[in-house]
């Protein structure tokens, strides 16, 4: 079980897309849209999740947001989560 905002993630880009059925281009784009947004951080395996309540916010959601709200004036990328194809089950 998770407990803080820091934690290892042993899986690549691509491990993480066979196992939600999505691309890695897609996963890629996602993360970076995260870490545009000073959402989170994945480097080396290492996930920092910086805002919480905003990650907690569009994973219940499914919202789609537009990352100036976070990131300052000037950018318009969209953030939104990838949908699974399956359900989520916790790594074992």
């Amino acid at each position: 079980m998770i407990t803080g905002s820091v934690y290892n993630l042993p899986l690549t880009q691509t491990q993480i897309g066979d196992y939600l059925g999505l691309t890695v281009v897609h996963i890629n784009r996602a993360l970076r849209a995260l870490r545009d947004a000073r959402i989170v951080t994945l480097e080396k395996h290492c996930v920092t999740i910086h805002d919480l309540e905003l990650l907690t916010s569009l994973a219940e959601n499914g919202e789609t947001m537009n990352s100036s709200r976070v990131a300052g004036e000037g950018s318009l990328t969209e953030i939104a989560l990838p949908t699974a194809k399956q359900p989520i089950r916790p790594f074992i």
